[in-house]
């Protein structure tokens, strides 16, 4: 069975919060060990002993230590866990960017956006292979998984296919990608550019810093949209 913990500091929102996920995951057929603390620091020291987790529910605003030191912590123990963070300032999102939220809930809205997130959890934990772009290359077929696209550029008649391993160059228009992107968490920063949010690594009037250390343009009519979109993906996808 998998496990799962709560960090919060507030004992009732605590108890409310584990209540809650219980009811809601075992209705979903999730299968999770939850454990729960309110103090970050304990929370701490037990990762420190090596007892890791698969999901991490994080509090952000918390005393002694806040939810993103927690989870930067984790993030260096275990690249791969689940975080989902837990507040009511909407505006902690753009500072979570750096250790890649599964998921944003607030308080205030926590059991109406429990059901977005139930479902994020089964297709992410679901075996089913990732979902990929099917694009051609004259008589020759390409296929591009989804998860490993990073961006993709379009210059002149053609679009870049900027992934983990591989730049890959094809006669294609942006705004056809885009169609077949967008529903995948793909983000239009400028005229040229069509981004993976899950690569952004923070989001800034000069540009959008990516995992990889690049900085791709962002048009100065799109820096609202842009924030806009990419806080929906993290509350929704």
């Amino acid at each position: 069975m998998k496990k799962a913990v709560i960090c919060e500091d507030e004992v009732q929102t605590l108890q409310f919060i584990q209540r809650k996920l219980n009811i809601f995951f075992q209705n979903a057929g999730l299968s999770f060990q939850f454990q729960s603390f309110d103090n970050p620091l304990l929370l701490k020291d037990t990762l420190g002993k090596g007892q890791l987790f698969d999901l991490y529910f994080l509090d952000i605003e918390m005393p002694e230590m806040d939810g993103l030191s927690l989870a930067k912590k984790i993030r260096t123990l275990n690249p791969d866990a689940i975080i989902v963070f837990i507040s009511n300032k909407d505006e902690l999102v753009f500072q979570s960017f750096e250790v890649r939220p599964f998921r944003f809930i607030r308080k205030n809205h926590f059991e109406e956006e429990l059901p977005g997130l139930i479902n994020a959890l089964k297709k992410a934990l679901s075996p089913q292979k990732n979902p990929s772009l099917v694009l051609k290359n004259g008589s020759e077929i390409i296929t591009i998984s989804i998860s490993d696209l990073i961006y993709v550029e379009a210059m002149r008649k053609e679009c870049l296919f900027h992934t983990t391993s591989e730049i890959i160059t094809l006669k294609y228009k942006l705004s056809d990608i885009s169609k077949e992107l967008t529903p995948y968490g793909f983000i239009q920063s400028h005229r040229s550019f069509l981004i993976n949010y899950r690569y952004i690594f923070s989001i800034s009037r000069d540009g959008i810093s990516l995992d990889n250390k690049e900085v791709v343009p962002i048009g100065r009519t799109h820096l609202e949209q842009v924030k806009k979109e990419f806080q929906h993906y993290i509350q929704e996808m």
